[in-house]
């Protein structure tokens, strides 16, 4: 059939990427996605892993499990005045100065976990471990709703920062400071974590553009004519050309990204003059997961013959029979590609993203399990050498799948299913210090009508 993988690749890439985009993608196009996904299994009669990019989907779109109450004020701590000693007896002095009170407000909004008053002794503690995050509606066919700013500290604290008029409203970078770049309804903007004002910055970018990714190294943006723009540290924005139509992963170095061009090929793109480097591998059908680390992308590779009649979405399925590859090849497009074949019960990555040297997390499903409706997982690994991200929860939590990077830090979710009948229950973000070991959780507001999830997140690291 005309019908090959590499045009089913990327449709379903494309579906993939404009889902991240939103963050939080509609729950009822999620069931739908799984319906057919399905259908093409029963038809097929194949033994699947289960939805693998899909789960990168359900990334933004499933709610989390909290308690709707209010945190307990703490009493105020008023250190005893220190005894004073003397040689001989003296009238008794009068007390010192007491350290000021601290007294930290609840904050209680309906579809919200519990929070507190962000405050200026608060603000100035931010350090590593401190994750800003934006909170919008997971019901997303409701009226609109206005956007929720969280800062979280290491322990799990929430902290209210702002509120924003309804839209989506994504963070995109932030060092700690009391300002991070958003992208929200009008466009890039500058957030004051003080006032919770918002501040135009489009710095040169086209009037409709909206940001896509996330991705760790800078920011990367479409116009409405699907060109990519990506935003440097300094100066002003600037267009790639050659780019319409393509979704690009950013490189960490932030001077190329990788994509499936239009005739169905893995090509690395220079984000300054468009130059494309093709990096496929001859005899298979490939597309782009994500850079392994500054050199090397990481493609999910199959036999072309399984597109023969249509049915095969490396994405969603992956039969044994049809030999997924897990490929590592040179952005530059020089050496012979690192190729492993998966083998039955191992993972079939959907996503990879660098966390450091040697290291990457991934996130996808066992090749050759039952038909299921889902069944995902993460791992980090570093050469042959893996281990679990983080635990499943309880049983309702017993799935995850990576949802971003951030230096060492590896952003989690669990969740309980891909619910083929939209009910896709309760699921929380875990932020992960792949160095420490330590882990905080991001909830959302208690299960309901007015469920408050939470969309991309920044974690200051060291």
């Amino acid at each position: 059939m005309t019908d090959d993988l590499a045009t089913r690749l990327r449709a379903t890439r494309d579906a993939y990427e404009e889902r991240e985009a939103e963050t939080r993608p509609d729950e009822v196009e999620l069931a739908r996605l799984y319906r057919d996904v399905r259908r093409h299994r029963a038809a097929r009669h194949l033994r699947s892993v289960g939805a693998v990019a899909a789960a990168g989907v359900a990334v933004a779109t499933i709610g989390w499990f909290g308690l709707n109450v209010a945190p307990d004020v703490p009493p105020a701590q008023t250190p005893s005045p220190s005894p004073t000693v003397t040689a001989t007896p003296t009238p008794d002095a009068a007390p010192g100065p007491t350290a000021p009170e601290v007294v930290r407000a609840p904050v209680v909004i309906t579809g919200m976990p519990p929070m507190w008053e962000l405050d200026d002794a608060t603000l100035a503690a931010v350090g590593p471990g401190w994750t800003l995050v934006t909170y919008g509606p997971q019901d997303q066919g409701g009226a609109d709703v206005p956007a929720q700013v969280v800062l979280a500290s290491p322990g799990g604290d929430l902290f209210h920062v702002a509120q924003e008029p309804a839209g989506r409203l994504d963070v995109l970078a932030w060092d700690g400071g009391p300002t991070a770049v958003v992208a929200g309804p009008d466009g890039r903007a500058s957030l004051d974590l003080r006032t919770g004002a918002l501040a135009a910055d489009p710095r040169g970018l086209p009037s409709g553009a909206h940001a896509y990714g996330p991705h760790a190294a800078g920011e990367l943006w479409s116009a409405s004519d699907g060109t990519t723009w990506v935003v440097p540290a300094s100066g002003d924005a600037r267009a790639v050309p050659g780019t319409a139509g393509l979704r690009l992963d950013l490189a960490p170095d932030g001077a190329r990204g990788a994509a499936v061009d239009l005739d169905g090929r893995p090509v690395v793109v220079d984000l300054r003059t468009g130059a494309r480097t093709d990096v496929g591998v001859a005899g298979l059908r490939c597309s782009v997961l994500g850079w392994a680390d500054a050199a090397r992308v990481g493609l999910l590779c199959t036999d072309p013959t399984d597109a023969d009649d249509g049915g095969f979405l490396p994405y969603l399925l992956a039969d044994p029979g049809s030999r997924p590859r897990y490929v590592l090849v040179a952005a530059d497009g020089s050496g012979s590609p690192e190729v492993r074949e998966i083998r039955t019960g191992e993972l079939v990555p959907g996503r990879v993203l660098p966390v450091r040297p040697g290291t990457v997390a991934l996130a996808g499903a066992p090749l050759g399990d039952d038909v299921i409706e889902c069944a995902t997982s993460t791992e980090l690994r570093t050469g042959d050498t893996v281990s679990s991200l983080v635990a499943p929860g309880d049983a309702r939590l017993p799935h995850t799948t990576v949802i971003g990077v951030v230096g060492d830090v590896v952003h989690v979710l669990r969740f309980v299913s891909c619910a083929p009948d939209g009910d896709a229950g309760p699921s929380e973000t875990v932020v992960v210090d792949t160095v420490t070991g330590t882990t905080t959780v991001l909830p959302a507001g208690p299960v309901g009508d007015s469920t408050m999830v939470p969309g991309r997140a920044v974690t200051v690291t060291g």
